[in-house]
């Protein structure tokens, strides 16, 4: 495990609160703002005017990105993937997407047919909402789309524990799941071939004639990281919000009696308790940061959970203010790879969050079932989020 994330978790149990980092990103942030790790190799930047520099600065720092079998992905085939299905996942495309979430929505929350006392909201729509919209958008046939949101849900799933056997056990899933998927996905690759429809596979299919380079297997790894980043982030993003607006009764009250306030909601959820807490980079030019010398090559941590929280450039950072004005914040990345599906995982969440508030208009934290935060140095979230209905 991520050395950096140890330390925190042994701070974070000493504060008896595992879903609390942010006391040790404020620790580092005065401390430590850009720190070597020996043990890991890797250096971990906290402050966010160095994130969000490190983060759109193309010419000294890129991506570290590597395929499924280990080996470094290609950057600019990533590149040329993003570019061709660009169009799917744009603020136009994206809002045309909206009755089909709300019905998809609707679809999930009727599962919960007998009005339970306590729901977990995990479970009943922040898992499964982005794995089925994102099987959509691959063009996954409606016959195969359940085996796809498990598989999908197994992917995107972290370890409960940081235990050796829970992280062998997951780690031995999602290599099986993996594989399954990558059998599953040649066939259907083969199949938009033979008949291309109107989504994301077809349109990589038919690029292929364009990009001599791009191949089958690049086709693959690609639509795995779709589902990891389309389905992980999102659902993350989900349950976090409803927690935000049940952890301050008044905000929610607002809410209900004024819609329009969920927007700023959402952007400050993803500031405030941001799905993603860091980002891996590499160090392209030798560079020097706050007198701290950076060479070609050197890993590089950047901890969008801590630039999000820092002090220097956000108000009162660790108090949740709903209307939040400039809010700013690095969730989705910046520059260039700024996150290619941030406009349809705002529209899921917003979609979801408005249905849960109208279904449960008394929904409370269920304090009786104990906080379980996913135990990842990159995601940040609750394997399940219990709340009462009545």
């Amino acid at each position: 495990m991520n050395n950096a994330w140890e330390t925190y978790l042994k701070k974070a149990k000493q504060l008896d609160n595992s879903f609390e980092p942010f006391l040790w990103y404020q620790e580092m942030r005065s401390r430590s703002p850009v720190k070597y790790d020996e043990e890991r190799k890797s250096w971990d930047i906290f402050l966010y005017e160095d994130v969000k520099m490190i983060l759109e600065n193309r010419e000294y720092f890129s991506l570290h990105r590597v395929e499924n079998n280990g080996n470094p992905a290609s950057l600019e085939k990533h590149a040329q993937m993003r570019s061709i299905v660009s169009n799917f996942f744009n603020p136009s495309a994206t809002n045309k997407w909206e009755a089909k979430i709300k019905k998809i929505v609707d679809n999930l929350l009727e599962q919960d047919n007998n009005n339970n006392s306590t729901v977990d909201v995990v479970n009943l729509i922040s898992a499964p909402l982005p794995a089925i919209v994102m099987a959509e958008l691959l063009g996954i046939p409606t016959e195969d789309q359940l085996m796809f949101r498990e598989s999908a849900q197994i992917i995107a799933s972290s370890p409960s524990s940081s235990s050796p056997e829970e992280m062998k056990t997951k780690i031995f899933h999602k290599h099986q799941t993996t594989r399954k998927l990558y059998h599953y996905f040649s066939a259907i690759i083969e199949e938009k071939k033979r008949n291309p429809c109107e989504d994301v596979i077809s349109a990589l299919v038919q690029a292929q004639s364009t990009y001599d380079n791009l191949t089958s297997h690049d086709i693959l790894n690609f639509c795995i990281l779709l589902i990891f980043a389309g389905s992980e982030t999102t659902s993350h993003f989900i349950s976090n919000t409803i927690y935000c607006l049940l952890d301050n009764e008044e905000i929610v009250d607002n809410v209900k009696s004024n819609s329009s306030l969920l927007p700023s909601v959402l952007e400050e959820t993803l500031r405030f308790r941001s799905p993603v807490q860091a980002m891996n980079r590499v160090v392209r030019k030798d560079t020097i940061l706050r007198g701290t010398f950076l060479k070609e090559g050197d890993f590089i941590v950047v901890w969008i959970g801590s630039a999000n929280r820092d002090e220097l450039h956000f108000y009162d950072p660790d108090r949740f203010i709903p209307n939040r004005r400039p809010n700013q914040h690095l969730t989705f990345g910046k520059g260039e790879n700024f996150c290619l599906g941030a406009p349809l995982a705002r529209l899921e969440a917003k979609v979801a969050v408005n249905a849960l508030i109208e279904k449960y208009p008394h929904m409370r934290l269920d304090l009786s079932k104990p906080l379980l935060p996913i135990e990842s140095p990159y995601v940040y979230g609750l394997q399940k989020l219990h709340i009462t209905t009545a």
